[in-house]
C-alpha cells in the first residue's frame, strides 16, 4: 500500500508549504484503558476507491455533522495507511493521521486485521468510532508486527481523539526512517500539517513533519484534539465548580453546577500523572483518594471541550 507521506514529500518538493488553519487545537495526552469496538460495523474492504491516485474505501457515514476545519462533513473515508481522509464531491479537503504508515492487513488476510465503526451516545453528544484493528506493516519482513489504533469524532465541540491499543513492532516499519507512526491533521489545500513531535507520552503539536515523535506511543495513550476553547479555567475561580476538602486528608470531592466531564486526571508536583479516568457527559461528581502528602493538580475537561485546572493539597 502507498503511504500518504508519499503525496506529501510530492507536495513539498513542488508546493512551499502553508501552515495555516481555519480551527486550531489543543492537545491533551491522557492514559485511559483502549477498548476494541464492540458491536460495530465491519467495513467493506472489497472495492477502494482513488482519491489523489491512493487507496480509500467508500464514504461511511459518521451519524452526525461534524465541522473539520470549517467545512462540515456527514462521512469520512478511511485510508489504508491509517489516515482518515474528509472529502468533499470526490474532492479530498483534510485528514487526520490516526495511525500514519505503511500499514497492510496482517499477513495479507483482511479477516485479521478488519476496520470497524460505530456511532455511540445521545443527540448532542454521540461520538463516531473507527478501529483498526491488528494492522500489519508493508515493510515488516517476517509479516508478524502488528498495531490497533482508534480514531474519535466528537459531536461536541467538534474534538477529535486518537487512541492506541496494543502492539507488536520489532522491525523498522515506519515510512521515510522515523522511529514511530504519523499522528496529526493536514489541509490539501492550501497545505499545511500539524503532527505531534518529541516524547510521544508528552508530545507537541507542531506544523511540519521534519521531526516527529521519538518512538512509537505506548498502550493505553490518548491523544485528544479540542478546538472548543484553548484556554484553561481556573476550578478554584468558577462558580459553577466545589472542590472539596482542600486541603485534604486524602479523600476529594469536585461537584458542578450541570456541567459534565470527559475526564480528569490528577498530576503531581513533577508533573507526572498518579491518577486518570474517563467520565461519563453527564457525570455531576467525581470521587478520588489522594496517595499520600504532596501538592497536585486537578485537570478537567468538561463536556463543551473546555479544560479547567485547579491545586489540591494532601496534608
Amino acid at each position: 500500500m502507498n503511504s500518504l507521506k508519499s503525496l506529501i514529500s510530492l507536495l513539498i518538493l513542488t508546493v512551499a508549504p502553508i501552515y495555516a488553519f481555519s480551527q486550531t487545537y489543543s492537545l491533551v495526552t491522557s492514559t485511559n484503558t483502549y477498548n476494541p469496538l464492540s458491536n460495530a460495523t465491519l467495513m467493506d474492504e472489497s472495492s477502494p476507491d482513488t482519491l489523489l491516485g491512493f487507496p480509500v474505501y467508500r464514504a461511511i457515514p459518521i451519524g452526525f455533522t461534524f465541522t473539520f476545519q470549517g467545512m462540515d462533513f456527514d462521512s469520512v473515508r478511511v485510508g489504508e495507511d491509517g489516515y482518515v481522509n474528509f472529502a468533499e464531491s470526490d474532492t479530498s479537503r483534510f485528514w487526520i493521521s490516526v495511525y500514519d504508515c505503511d500499514m497492510q492487513d496482517f499477513q495479507n488476510d483482511p479477516l485479521l486485521s478488519p476496520i470497524l465503526y460505530t456511532t455511540e451516545g445521545n443527540v448532542g453528544n454521540r461520538i463516531f468510532k473507527v478501529e483498526y484493528r491488528n494492522f500489519g506493516f508493508n515493510g515488516d519482513p517476517e509479516s508478524d508486527d502488528y498495531a490497533n489504533a482508534q480514531l474519535w469524532l466528537y459531536e461536541s465541540c467538534n474534538a477529535f481523539e486518537v487512541r492506541i491499543g496494543t502492539s507488536s513492532i520489532n522491525s523498522a516499519v515506519f515510512w521515510a526512517g522515523y522511529d514511530a507512526p504519523v499522528i496529526g491533521y493536514g489541509n490539501y489545500t492550501p497545505f499545511a500539517v500539524m503532527y505531534l513531535q518529541g516524547d510521544p507520552a508528552a508530545p507537541v503539536l507542531q506544523s511540519g513533519f521534519d521531526t516527529l515523535l521519538d518512538s512509537p506511543p505506548a498502550v493505553n495513550t490518548n491523544y485528544n484534539f479540542s478546538s472548543c476553547n484553548t484556554g484553561t479555567y481556573d476550578l478554584d475561580a468558577s462558580p459553577d465548580f466545589v472542590l472539596y476538602p482542600n486541603p485534604s486528608n486524602g479523600d476529594v470531592y469536585i461537584h458542578s453546577n450541570g456541567t459534565g466531564w470527559t475526564y480528569y486526571r490528577v498530576l503531581n508536583e513533577l508533573g507526572q500523572i498518579v491518577l486518570a479516568g474517563e467520565l461519563s457527559f453527564n457525570t455531576s461528581e467525581i470521587f478520588f483518594n489522594l496517595p499520600k502528602a504532596g501538592l497536585y493538580f486537578i485537570q478537567l475537561r468538561d463536556s463543551n471541550g473546555q479544560l479547567h485546572s485547579g491545586k489540591l493539597i494532601r496534608l
